[in-house]
């Protein structure tokens, strides 16, 4: 791989998310399904790699441990920037933490996935909303318990009023999330952000899926690399290596 003067890694459940800086503040951002195609990418990289393992268990894949020059940003390093506003700290995800980071100030982050987190950093600190499900992980729960109903995809058409099941079911999965997305971001600038409006950053791989049924104005902001920013912000800070990777 082409030099890097610092790469960053976000290990998910399901995918490695690697970011790279274009320069000017600019991030791209790549998404692998399979660590060890990273680690094959990364092998040899004289780079700076930092990683961050959001997932379930906190631990990397196998394949990261030999990654020379891996950092790895552990609870410990950023549970200080949530202070006290979690009851329980240990629960609390990483992701969360770095996308209201990225934030670089005041607003909403709401981050789309298999599950959609909805967070605030008000002036008087982190203001942390919901998770719900994400549009997939809604489609497939309700399928799941109840086959007869019409697995929906992103590409449904939702109709008001409906004339179909399909219909029905789109404008419940993808219009009643959307909306109770925005409703809970909505709660959420009324208690943290009375008398102004807040700045809103939309981030996730169904990102674009939530703007599309956002009917306030104004409009969030979509932001693919929002976490990454946070890691930046963390690094900047002069956050000492964490200890391990394991």
């Amino acid at each position: 791989m082409e030099h890097r003067d610092r790469i960053l890694l976000e290990v998910g459940n399901t995918t490695v998310k690697l970011a790279r800086s274009t320069g000017g503040g600019g991030i791209v951002v790549e998404r692998y399904e399979d660590p060890e195609e990273v680690a094959g990418l990364l092998d040899g990289c004289d780079a700076e790699i930092v990683c961050v393992p959001v997932g379930s268990g906190g631990n990397l894949p196998p394949a990261f441990h030999d990654l020379a020059g891996l950092r790895v940003m552990r609870r410990a390093d950023l549970l200080p920037f949530a202070g006290s506003s979690y009851a329980s700290p240990e629960t609390l995800g990483l992701d969360r933490i770095l996308n209201l980071a990225g934030l670089a100030g005041q607003g909403i982050a709401i981050s789309c996935g298999t599950a959609i987190t909805i967070d605030a950093m008000t002036p008087d600190g982190p203001f942390w909303g919901a998770i719900m499900p994400g549009f997939g992980t809604a489609a497939l729960g309700l399928h799941d318990r109840i086959p007869v109903l019409p697995l929906v995809s992103a590409d449904a058409l939702v109709a008001l009023p409906a004339r179909t099941s399909l219909e029905s079911v789109a404008n419940g999965v993808l219009l009643g999330t959307a909306l109770a997305v925005a409703g809970l971001a909505g709660r959420l600038a009324a208690l943290g952000f009375p008398g102004a409006a807040p700045r809103v950053v939309v981030t996730g791989g169904d990102g674009e899926l939530l703007l599309r049924y956002w009917n306030d104005v104004p409009a969030p902001e979509l932001d693919a690399a929002l976490l990454f920013r946070g890691m930046l912000r963390m690094l900047e800070k002069q956050m000492p290596p964490a200890s391990g990777s394991g």
